[in-house]
């Protein structure tokens, strides 16, 4: 508590004091705890440090984006009449469909019963949000179940 007292202290000193103080303070080190006025520790705050930190040193921000253009290339190989636009960042991709289509719906619930799980959006939408962590093979078998289900109708 030593260190929360210092920093309370230096902000005493130094502050305003028309204003109320921010109730966080952001610093380097192995370990980081931040407390509230009451003096609780957030450990929150710590762990969404180290998923920052996984995603960084694992290379899922790049994955993403790798995975994300393959992902989206091969949907648009296998894009049927019914599909209006591929589009998407990264791994978070959106197939809209045309109004022939039947809505999105449909096509979402067939893709669950082959192990896809996917959202319908706006009700016309293909949304896909796969895992960061996911590999060329999963998205092959993922295209496979996708060209059944675009091109069934």
């Amino acid at each position: 508590m030593e260190c929360y007292d210092n920093l309370v202290q230096i902000e005493d000193e130094l502050g305003a004091h028309n204003y109320k103080p921010l109730e966080v303070v952001i610093t380097r080190g192995e370990r980081v705890w931040v407390w509230d006025e009451e003096r609780r520790k957030y450990l929150a705050c710590a762990v969404a440090r180290m998923a920052l930190r996984v995603l960084v040193e694992e290379g899922m921000v790049e994955n993403s984006a790798q995975m994300g253009e393959y992902f989206r290339q091969g949907l648009k190989q296998i894009a049927g009449p019914l599909v209006k636009e591929v589009r998407g960042k990264g791994l978070m991709i959106g197939i809209e469909l045309l109004p022939e289509g039947g809505g999105a719906r449909q096509y979402c619930e067939k893709l669950k019963e082959l192990g896809v799980l996917c959202k319908d959006t706006h009700g016309h939408t293909i949304r896909v949000a796969p895992p960061l962590v996911i590999t060329r093979e999963e998205i092959d078998w993922t295209l496979e179940r996708f060209d059944s289900v675009l091109s069934a109708r």
